[in-house]
């Protein structure tokens, strides 16, 4: 394997293990929330 293979799938597993339950930088609700306009961008940046 070359090295750049090694740091396509080192990527990848960050990637993985980021957007599949490991990094979530807020616990998720339990009931719905109010999204507007202006309340959008912090919505995304708290649950992402």
């Amino acid at each position: 394997m070359d090295e750049l293979e090694m740091l396509r799938r080192k990527k990848l597993e960050e990637l993985r293990k980021r957007y599949m339950g490991g990094e979530s930088t807020e616990s998720m609700p339990d009931k719905p929330i109010e999204i507007s306009d202006k309340n959008f961008d912090e919505m995304v940046r708290k649950y992402r």
